[in-house]
């Protein structure tokens, strides 16, 4: 088998993604991602000896905002890098981006970095197809419903392809036929590469942007009588990203795959026109998912869990047989077996839920770990806690843990009692079985099996309501 080595274009500025355009647009999210991770895991499918990204000062300068989060995409999928120092067009960056491939034979696969639609399935088709023609340059094209902004593949009478006219020379060509074509061009390529490393510096910037355009090498390949062209069967996933509105419908489409492969896969999806599920999502079979649900990014749930309506989890795991009611909200968090949160709680960062456990409405947790079977049902704040096994903590409890300079961990034991309207000043502990009385503040640590309180005694004035009512009032 031939070796097949990928280029990725993701030199470009995206300027026409407006006041967002600070962030490089090959590293925009879509359904959870960045746009050029969805382009890696397409090309890891088509099985290459390896994978060069071409990028821009901006994401290769160590310096730069970016560069770390872009080194962690290349780290992740073992791709290397290459930079195009200016953006003058596709054919100057695959220029740049060969002097980086190790391979002095085979097959190049030249991808974008921000068409994230584009599924391994294709990718693999068109380099088969490619071989099986022994083609020297085969593109990948669709028909969209609207051409616009797309290159053109022009073919010949015996229907082969022979040139790609770009959108912005076609108003040039005075040929009215060019400008009805329907196929255009996704700017996937498969090169001989050979043949490509040869031919790509002949390529002239003499077009209406003045760029080297990597289309420009079809024309080459065909007066060789070796060009070819395959047509995407879905054209969704020849569309690209070049705007926010384009960003937003790539999302959507990656998202609805999705929720096709969770139904697939046995999840009840109640509504599924209601839901933002993320492609980076995975949902276990018997789960229920209500209507208004948003999960997000590195969210994992088990089997046979019921997502109530309007929850949002975020970067989190909720393990098998566990129920989140509605409206709650859970960032990179762990909901344990059998565990319940919600209506209405809040999960963040660090929260750890035993097997179990309630956390009930109003329910505030931070950097807390509750124990199997603890419970905090309602209206409380415990932060930087450790709740042990089947302790209890009561209506308005409230974990004191921030002095306005540190942070500090409270420790609640096994089976412990905590009354409400209780506070809890870090660092304290409350020992295995013992109480706190309604109404206390803790300063100090309470043994096991003790009693704690701090309330003042109660005094009743007797008949004092009565005098009152008596009392004349004063005219004024």
């Amino acid at each position: 088998m031939p070796s097949l080595s990928v280029l990725i274009l993701a030199a470009g500025r995206g300027t026409r993604m407006g006041a967002s355009s600070a962030l490089p647009k090959v590293l925009q999210e879509a359904a959870g991602r960045p746009l050029l991770a969805h382009v890696l895991d397409a090309a890891a499918g088509s099985r290459p000896r390896e994978t060069i990204v071409v990028g821009s000062p901006e994401l290769l300068d160590s310096r730069g905002a970016h560069a770390g989060f872009f080194q962690k995409l290349l780290e992740e999928s073992g791709a290397r890098a290459a930079l195009q120092r200016v953006p003058r067009g596709t054919a100057d960056a695959v220029r740049a981006g060969l002097w980086k491939v190790r391979a002095r034979s085979g097959e190049t696969l030249v991808l974008m970095g921000d068409a994230p639609l584009l599924s391994a399935a294709s990718l693999r088709s068109l380099v088969a197809a490619h071989r099986r023609k022994k083609a020297l340059a085969s593109v990948l094209v669709f028909a969209p419903p609207d051409p616009t902004g797309y290159g053109r593949l022009v073919r010949d009478h015996r229907g082969k392809p022979v040139r790609i006219v770009e959108e912005k020379d076609l108003r040039q060509t005075g040929l009215p036929w060019e400008v009805s074509l329907r196929e255009c061009n996704t700017g996937v390529w498969v090169f001989n590469l050979p043949w490509l490393r040869r031919n790509v510096r002949r390529v002239k910037k003499e077009n209406a942007a003045r760029e080297f355009y990597l289309t420009d090498l079809l024309e080459l390949a065909a007066a060789e009588g070796r060009a070819n062209a395959l047509c995407l069967e879905r054209y969704e996933e020849g569309l690209g990203v070049n705007t926010l509105s384009e960003l937003a419908q790539a999302s959507r489409e990656l998202r609805r795959r999705r929720i096709e492969e969770l139904f697939g896969a046995g999840v009840v999806l109640e509504d599924s026109d209601r839901l933002a599920i993320d492609a980076t999502v995975a949902v276990g079979a018997g789960t229920r998912i209500a209507p208004g649900v948003s999960l997000r990014g590195n969210t994992r749930i088990g089997k046979n869990c019921r997502i109530g309506e309007g929850a949002v989890v975020v970067d989190s795991q909720i393990e098998d047989g566990a129920g989140i009611l509605p409206y709650s909200v859970i960032e990179e968090s762990r909901v344990r077996k059998g565990a319940r949160v919600g209506p209405l709680a809040h999960l963040r960062p660090g929260a750890d839920v035993g097997e179990n456990a309630h956390v009930g409405n109003f329910v505030e947790l931070k950097k807390t770990r509750l124990g199997p079977g603890a419970k905090a049902n309602h209206l409380a704040y415990l932060g930087d806690s450790r709740v042990g096994a089947r302790a209890n903590v009561g209506a308005g409890t409230i974990t004191c843990n921030y002095d306005g300079e540190k942070k500090y961990e409270t420790r609640i034991g096994e089976g412990a009692f905590i009354g409400s309207d209780t506070q809890l000043v870090a660092p304290v502990s409350v020992g295995a079985g013992a109480y706190v009385g309604a109404g206390t503040t803790v300063t100090e640590n309470v043994p096991a099996g003790a009693l704690a309180l701090s309330r003042t005694k109660q005094v009743n004035v007797r008949g004092w309501a009565s005098r009152r009512r008596k009392k004349p009032k004063k005219r004024k």
